[in-house]
């Protein structure tokens, strides 16, 4: 067989190029089953976010300060689509149409008057 010609080894294995592949595959597998274990995420989130103090508080500042901004956005269009048509905007552009339909009948009622 293949190894009785090779002295126990295949002749890829045997490639020296080939074998630094083989051991950085088996590498990124061994960082994949590592990826996949219970904890793992936990523990890389307190190394990168919680381990030092001054990384704790920027990262519950950041956190608060994105909560309350994404909070407050949601509230304010909540409430805009609620009260639709009550709000001053609405009536300000209901007001407007009112009060320019009425100088046009005024002027339309004026004109016909003076042709008279």
């Amino acid at each position: 067989g293949i190894n009785a010609e090779y002295g126990g080894q295949s002749p890829i294995m045997s490639d020296p190029i080939y074998r630094n592949r083989f051991s950085l595959a088996s590498r990124q597998k061994l960082f994949q089953r590592t990826t996949h274990q219970p904890g793992y995420w936990g523990s890389q989130v307190y190394k990168r976010l919680f381990k030092r103090n001054s990384l704790w508080v920027t990262t519950i500042i950041l956190v608060a300060f994105v909560s309350e901004t994404f909070t407050i956005g949601l509230t304010d269009q909540m409430w805009n689509w609620m009260n639709r048509g009550k709000l001053w905007p609405d009536l300000l552009k209901d007001i407007e149409a009112r009060e320019a339909a009425k100088i046009a009948e005024e002027e339309a009622a004026s004109s016909t008057v003076d042709e008279e």
